[in-house]
């Protein structure tokens, strides 16, 4: 992503997900964390880097680690528990530094697949770059395929039929707001790829 889109993306995104430094199920059951990064394995979990009590050994650490792995996977979820219900479930923390480590790794690994399927991506303008990322944060990967439109606006830049055709049904108006914004940007912009103009 273009140096100025970096942040301005991450600001964006932490005001729609949230920041939530403990672990929590998503709606789906799914333990996640941070900026809405969903922790796919045991061994990804037990390599997240956790504010943890320094007296503890590394040892002593890895069994509470899998201690509350296991015992988030026995707990509740549902639209009706917000991620705040899962603060008190343990003392797991991660900083803001951490989890804003994590939010650029999950961009970078979203960026590697954007290229894979537009081939012009590192080309696109912030605006542009922009709107890709945040669909596939927000449907992964697979689910951009489902916007053929979409894509294939994408890929010849007509950046006002891709903004047309990005909304993605079960996000929030915010996100499909954003989205479509982004869009619109690239295309009053074309000239200027290395500023962001989505307000």
């Amino acid at each position: 992503m273009r140096q100025a889109a970096i942040h301005v993306f991450e600001a964006k995104t932490r005001e729609l997900e949230g920041v939530i430094p403990w672990p929590y199920l998503d709606t789906r059951g799914i333990v996640t964390i941070g900026i809405g990064h969903a922790v796919e394995s045991r061994a990804e979990w037990l390599s997240l880097p956790f504010d943890l009590d320094p007296i503890q050994s590394p040892a002593t650490s890895e069994v509470y680690l899998v201690l509350v792995w296991s015992r988030l996977h026995s707990l509740s979820f549902g639209p009706d528990l917000a991620a705040g219900w899962y603060a008190s479930k343990s003392t797991l923390r991660l900083t803001d530094q951490a989890i804003s480590a994590l939010f650029q790794s999950d961009v970078t690994k979203l960026e590697t697949y954007a290229r894979g399927i537009f081939s012009g991506y590192d080309d696109y303008g912030c605006d542009a770059q922009m709107g890709i990322i945040s669909m596939l944060y927000s449907v992964g990967p697979g689910g951009i395929h489902g916007f053929p439109l979409c894509c294939s606006a994408i890929r010849t830049r007509s950046w006002a039929t891709a903004a047309a055709q990005c909304h993605m049904q079960g996000c929030s108006d915010a996100r499909n707001a954003l989205t479509r914004s982004c869009f619109l940007a690239a295309a009053a912009h074309p000239d200027d790829v290395d500023s962001v103009h989505v307000i």
